[in-house]
């Protein structure tokens, strides 16, 4: 089966602990992701192959992180969801539908659930909040969690630190002072409270800020360190173990793309990417 160049995709959303695309018109080559994937279809259904498994059909899939595999989207377009797997959503996820297996279809008719004027409208337009709004359906009907998360102050607290730039992986002790609790209960009331630990939410704020800085026209390099990485390989890597996406395709000065940010507050950040016919040069895994 060939694989198809130039897959189309729309705007690329990322958020603490959770990215998302919509994807069509591609048969990808075989890779993996560190993260765990839900293929959810809008249409007519795509199909999957992992390891070396047979060609399957799907219209929803959950696939456990670093599983080799292969999607064809088959003439249809699919909302690619990429969840760090130490989540709290990656593991009830798991514990519900990926008890020894590496994938799982689920029979729940998420389309029926779902508003398809709202699909059709964060398919085709940059919308964070309503795309946002829809993932968050979509774990709740998968795991039957709250839509709603708790509310506490002192991960308010820490959270707005964060975001200030005053605190990273060494100095968490630093934010457990600040909110006068020790180190281990900070780290599991965060857990508790926003579903990622907070070492995986620094991480996933570092790569949305190097994202950020390559859009605003840093070199890869010069973005890799001022977003804390060790080098521009180090960035390179976790970019493209986690969503398949090398630096390059997010560098301004790439005129075969136009870029859209979409920051509501400085806790998220989202990023859209086009060329003048909607469609992305393909970017190697």
């Amino acid at each position: 089966m060939k694989t198809t160049l130039r897959p189309f995709r729309t705007n690329f959303y990322l958020w603490n602990g959770f990215a998302a695309l919509f994807f069509s018109a591609c048969v990808t080559d075989p890779h993996s992701h560190n993260t765990m994937q839900l293929f959810v279809d809008l249409q007519h259904g795509f199909k999957c192959k992992t390891g070396d498994g047979d060609w399957q059909t799907y219209r929803l899939l959950i696939l456990r992180e670093n599983v080799i595999h292969q999607l064809d989207t088959n003439g249809s377009v699919q909302l690619l969801i990429y969840l760090d797997a130490s989540s709290t959503i990656a593991r009830q996820l798991q514990e519900r539908y990926l008890t020894g297996q590496d994938a799982a279809s689920p029979n729940v008719n998420l389309l029926a659930l779902l508003h398809p004027a709202e699909l059709q409208r964060a398919m085709l337009e940059p919308d964070p909040r309503l795309t946002y709004g829809l993932i968050r359906c979509i774990f709740s009907l998968l795991t039957e969690m709250p839509l709603t998360s708790a509310i506490d102050g002192r991960i308010i607290k820490v959270k707005e630190l964060i975001a200030a730039g005053q605190a990273n992986s060494q100095n968490i002790r630093m934010l457990a002072d600040t909110v006068c609790i020790s180190e281990s209960r900070l780290r599991a009331l965060f857990k508790q409270v926003t579903g990622v630990s907070i070492y995986k939410y620094l991480l996933w704020r570092r790569l949305r800020y190097g994202i950020n800085q390559l859009m605003a026209g840093k070199a890869v390099g010069e973005a890799a360190l001022e977003s804390g990485f060790s080098d521009s390989s180090h960035f390179h890597k976790m970019l493209v173990q986690m969503f398949g996406l090398a630096p390059g395709a997010f560098l301004r000065n790439n005129r075969a793309m136009q870029m859209i940010t979409c920051e509501e507050t400085p806790l998220r950040f989202e990023t859209s990417l086009f060329d003048k016919q909607q469609q992305l040069l393909r970017v190697h895994r």
